[in-house]
């Protein structure tokens, strides 16, 4: 038996440090909620899940991104679909106008209507998103996805009164449209408008077609000056109101084709996000039940390692029972 050194006690607070040291970690796992305290925890799975939320926060950003893109979108259609309803109606004034039992004074009440419903169309190229153009000449590109991958929002372009532009290329065969003089005037016209057309042509009064048909000329046109004020000027509106009306429906078609594209894009990187997230919980999520097991085990060795301790401390005393 000696006095100068206790190796029983030496080895059991080594024991109790571990036990100590052990503890600490399952406190902090569970008060973090977190595996990995330290690096030295685990290097590997740090790395990889440093990596992981890297990717799951451009995900995010990305899932903004879309949900922007698609708000966009919608509010385009939005203000598409009141347009068509205000064109529709003013299609519908502009055939009030054609009947030959109204007077001039009741056509110019059914322009007073007319004028305010087209400012209200033409108004639309003002119109902005967060202080971007709704409807401009300019594409806008949207980040869709982790890697940097651009969609391309391909612009509706309602400048210059573009969704009212009138017809600009004639269809004739030179037949008489109801005068029986050498010159004939063609009031019904078959068209195309042209969306990125600089020139446009409106409110033909009148379309002069030589007895040869192979000269056109167009009489007093401005630029999307329509109204009803007489019979004639109703019918030569209603030509580019049914052409707008199909603008608006090939817009709208567009536009519900990048919807469902953002949407789906959208459902993807939920999905993914969803499955790295899963991952990364798996990497660093600590399992309460089984680590408040191991709190408790290493909580019991401390407390009986810290008893133990005492009675290795207490071994030498015995020395002085052979000195009395």
């Amino acid at each position: 038996m000696v006095i100068n050194s206790n190796n029983v006690a030496e080895k059991t607070a080594s024991n109790l440090a571990v036990s100590n040291r052990a503890l600490s970690s399952s406190l902090f796992r569970l008060s973090s909620g977190s595996k990995i305290v330290n690096p030295s925890d685990d290097a590997a799975g740090l790395a990889v899940s440093s990596r992981i939320d890297s990717k799951l926060k451009r995900i995010n950003a990305s899932l903004d991104n879309i949900g922007n893109a698609i708000s966009f979108t919608q509010t385009q259609d939005g203000f598409l679909q009141t347009a068509n309803k205000a064109i529709t109606r003013m299609g519908e004034l502009s055939l009030r106008a054609q009947d030959a039992t109204k007077s001039n004074k009741d056509r110019e009440l059914y322009d007073k209507e007319f004028q305010q419903l087209k400012d209200f169309v033409l108004n639309l190229e003002t119109k902005e998103f967060n202080e971007v153009p709704l409807f401009s000449d300019d594409d806008i590109k949207v980040t869709i996805d982790s890697t940097g991958t651009e969609f391309t929002l391909q612009a509706i372009n309602l400048y210059r009164g573009q969704l009212l532009a009138p017809v600009s290329v004639l269809k004739s065969d030179g037949t008489n449209a109801g005068n029986t003089s050498t010159d004939y005037y063609v009031d019904a016209v078959d068209a195309a408008a042209h969306e990125n057309a600089d020139e446009i042509i409106a409110n033909v009064e009148h379309l002069q077609i030589k007895d040869d048909a192979t000269a056109l000329a167009l009489a007093d046109t401005q630029s999307g000056h329509f109204n009803l004020k007489t019979a004639h000027d109703a019918r030569v509106a209603l030509v580019s109101l049914k052409a707008a009306i199909s603008r608006i429906a090939e817009h709208r078609a567009k536009l519900g084709a990048i919807e469902s594209r953002l949407s789906f894009t959208n459902s993807q990187l939920t999905s993914t996000k969803e499955n790295m997230g899963e991952a990364k919980s798996r990497i660093t999520d600590v399992n309460v039940a089984e680590e408040a097991t191991n709190f408790a085990r290493f909580q019991i060795l401390a407390q009986s390692g810290t008893s133990m301790l005492s009675q290795a401390n207490a071994m030498p005393k015995t020395v002085l029972q052979l000195l009395t």
